[in-house]
């Protein structure tokens, strides 16, 4: 998601959006930086303090943005409509595969937010309204539209399990199970 956010900040650089969905997609990077700080400090054990990796991964994801707007703004306009926003909705759909994966291999939604969920759904509708009110078109609001569908999947799935985990819609004999063709999916 870092690398998808950090591609479309590029593109919005070059095609001169509006300082909201800059500073809305740059603090997205900002704390995929944050996040992925934690993961480099805390899975990894590294010696290096947190508030220095996070500072280092915020300053290389501004520098890189930064390059990819003056790239981007050396191509014309449909490269950048592929590159710039249908790229980072590749990068923003592969990110939801490793939760869906977790999801079905291990019937469970343990750890999963719905009101982080919720958040997410609403702040990429208000970033789809402004684009399309400012005169946007909905190629450029396609990463936003994919975070919105892809969450759609995501809570589907988490009731699915949730239901069948309780003993409701189907579940199996013990309610845990999941279902033969989730599991065969796996």
């Amino acid at each position: 998601w870092h690398i998808g956010s950090l591609v479309y900040c590029g593109a919005l650089m070059a095609s001169q959006a509006s300082a909201w969905l800059l500073a809305s997609m740059g603090s997205f990077a900002a704390m995929s930086a944050l996040l992925e700080a934690q993961i480099a400090v805390y899975d990894r054990s590294m010696r290096a303090p947190l508030p220095l990796i996070a500072a280092s991964l915020a300053a290389l994801s501004v520098a890189t943005a930064w390059v990819l707007g003056l790239c981007f703004a050396r191509l014309p306009v449909e490269l950048i409509g592929v590159l710039g926003h249908g790229l980072p909705s590749a990068f923003f759909a592969l990110g939801f595969l490793p939760q869906l994966r977790v999801f079905v291999k291990a019937w469970s939604v343990a750890g999963y937010s719905f009101g982080i969920t919720i958040l997410d759904v609403v702040g990429s509708a208000a970033n789809t309204y402004v684009l399309l009110r400012t005169g946007g078109g909905w190629a450029e609001a396609l990463p936003f539209l994919t975070i919105i569908g892809l969450h759609g999947v995501l809570v589907a799935l988490a009731v699915w399990i949730l239901l069948t985990a309780r003993g409701g819609c189907g579940a199996s004999e013990k309610g845990t199970d999941p279902p033969a063709s989730a599991a065969a999916g796996a």
